[in-house]
């Protein structure tokens, strides 16, 4: 139910209780105001009786007499009962014979003070028909006033008076307070649910702008809630939400800034080594000149090319990861053989292997197809960063062995070193899908964790049987990696 609705029930609610209370008040001060004028038109009847039909006569009550008297009053007005009392407030007799009283005494303070003038507008007194009820009377003493013999009692708005009137009363009641009040209330109503309608649907606008606004996000299980109750409700929820998702998206972009600014820091660290060594081999070059033989010079100049060449792999690989970690990167997957393609980087990385004193090496592993569909390119720069770092950490004389093979649906590319075992950046990336330390000396293994996240591969390192370390990659073979396709990754 939307909040133009609720409220339009509520101002519904609102306006019968107010019309309910209205009906009743008005009714209440219309019977009052009926009883008033009643006693003040009414008051003589009673003295009347007495002075002209009194059923007491010489101390005594004359039943005869009362019973002619109360048959010409109900002729005249069946509205008003006539009682006859004795100096206690007991009924002597009543008029309308057959009819059981509800109480056979009344009070008389309300009868002296009548008889006495002190009266308000309206005075209320017993009925004998009801147990409870008063109403508007007239009285007056037969006999002498200091010791009279009785009363004569007239009950001006009696339960006749009701039952005659009370029909037509509700009749009309029903028609105008039934029908009018009921006619008011759906008008009202009506005007209500189309002003509200009116002045929350920019709020209702704005909800729905938020609700697709959320759907777009990517669901989390904390997310789900019931569903609203309003509009208001419901904005407080999804605002709620969002609120915990751009303070948890602020944290991890704080964490990342922190993690960038340490890294770029540690970068610039490394890159002045090799400026520092490039830059004192050609001052030694410039400052030798006239000294220095033709092969001095010669190593000085290799040295610098060496250093240069350092920087730029360092630039190349930083170069890399920012292409990588670009929010526009596109895969571009094709099938291609696994085997052929680390047997090219195994033989491309020879010359590097050599000049370190360590033998690479390409085994064939378990046969079977190994024909995957992936970025070829990225392929081949995850193989030779790998391969670069098993040749950097094995030790000299050591050896470096490389292995594709297949196991049922998968493709196991494997290569393991001599070195020292396992390192924590190994370990954080390769195992649990982490970041390396900062520094150069992480990025070659950076690269490698972003392209196994590219393309959602599992990994593994571990210590090999000669105390190297052991890297494990498993790849989907072509016919379970179809689904792969050319999409962005962020």
């Amino acid at each position: 139910m939307n909040l133009g609705l609720r409220l339009a029930l509520v101002l519904l609610v609102i306006f019968a209780l107010a019309a309910t209370t209205a009906v009743v008040s008005g009714l209440n001060t219309a019977d009052q105001y009926f009883q008033s004028e009643t006693q003040a038109l009414g008051a003589p009847i009673a003295m009347y009786i007495v002075e002209n039909r009194s059923p007491f006569l010489d101390g005594k009550f004359h039943a005869e007499q009362f019973r002619d008297l109360a048959r010409s009053a109900m002729v005249l007005n069946p509205a008003i009962d006539i009682y006859a009392l004795d100096v206690s407030g007991r009924v002597l007799a009543q008029s309308g014979e057959g009819r059981v009283l509800a109480r056979g005494r009344i009070d008389l303070a309300p009868l002296h003070r009548f008889l006495t003038g002190d009266r308000p507008e309206r005075l209320l007194g017993d009925d004998p028909r009801h147990a409870t009820r008063q109403r508007v009377f007239s009285a007056a003493a037969a006999g002498p006033a200091q010791s009279p013999w009785g009363y004569v009692y007239v009950v001006l708005d009696s339960g006749a008076r009701t039952d005659l009137s009370a029909r037509p009363v509700l009749e009309k009641l029903e028609f105008f307070a039934g029908g009018g009040l009921a006619a008011i209330l759906l008008a009202g109503f009506a005007a209500a649910t189309l002003m509200f309608a009116r002045l929350t649907k920019p709020l209702r606008a704005l909800a729905r702008e938020m609700t697709a606004f959320e759907v777009e996000m990517p669901p989390r299980v904390q997310d789900l809630a019931p569903r609203a109750r309003d509009e208001v409700t419901g904005l407080r929820h999804v605002f709620g939400r969002l609120r915990d998702r751009v303070t948890e998206q602020m944290r991890v972009l704080r964490q990342v800034d922190t993690a960038r600014r340490e890294w770029i820091a540690h970068l610039s660290h490394d890159l002045r080594t090799p400026l520092a060594a490039l830059h004192a081999q050609l001052e030694r070059a410039l400052g030798q000149d006239g000294t220095f033989s033709a092969g001095e010079r010669r190593e000085a100049i290799v040295r610098g090319l060496w250093h240069c060449g350092q920087i730029r792999r360092l630039l190349d690989a930083l170069l890399e990861c920012a292409r990588l970690e670009a929010p526009t990167l596109e895969l571009r997957p094709e099938l291609f053989e696994l085997t052929e393609l680390a047997q090219d980087s195994t033989a491309g990385l020879q010359q590097t292997a050599l000049a370190d004193d360590v033998q690479l090496r390409f085994e064939a592993g378990t046969p079977g197809s190994a024909i995957v569909h992936a970025d070829i390119a990225l392929f081949q720069r995850l193989l030779d960063n790998l391969l670069t770092n098993a040749v950097k950490t094995s030790r000299r004389g050591g050896q470096v062995v490389v292995s594709v093979g297949r196991i049922g649906s998968v493709v196991m590319l494997t290569v393991t070193d001599s070195g020292n075992g396992p390192t924590a950046d190994m370990q954080a990336v390769l195992n649990a899908g982490g970041e390396p330390s900062m520094g150069a000396s992480g990025l070659g293994l950076r690269i490698v964790g972003r392209i196994l996240r590219l393309h959602e591969l599992q990994s593994r390192v571990e210590t090999a049987v000669n105390g190297g370390s052991r890297v494990t990659i498993e790849v989907p073979a072509a016919g379970d990696a179809a689904g792969l396709g050319k999409r962005a990754r962020g």
